[in-house]
């Protein structure tokens, strides 16, 4: 997507550069339309996660082969 911001910016044809890369037109025209100084949600957003990783990785250090969906299980059934 930031190639294509990119491209647009230098002078390319928003159509061709969405077909060649293959984004839609309609989500270009949005990104365009925002104003300079606007910023994602998600990366404004703070979070403390340090407690949960620790816990992840004290459940993870003897069994390394776990998946995401059994340590989330795991810190279900703990807590």
């Amino acid at each position: 997507m930031d190639c294509a911001l990119t491209l647009i910016a230098r002078g390319r044809p928003v159509k061709q550069v969405c077909d060649v890369l293959g984004v839609a037109r309609s989500n270009m025209a949005v990104k365009l339309a925002r104003p300079a100084d606007w910023q994602d949600g998600r990366s404004a957003r703070k979070t403390d996660d340090a407690g949960i990783v620790d816990e992840i990785r004290l459940l993870i250090a003897d069994l390394p082969s776990y998946g995401y969906r059994r340590v989330w299980g795991l810190l279900r059934c703990e807590r």
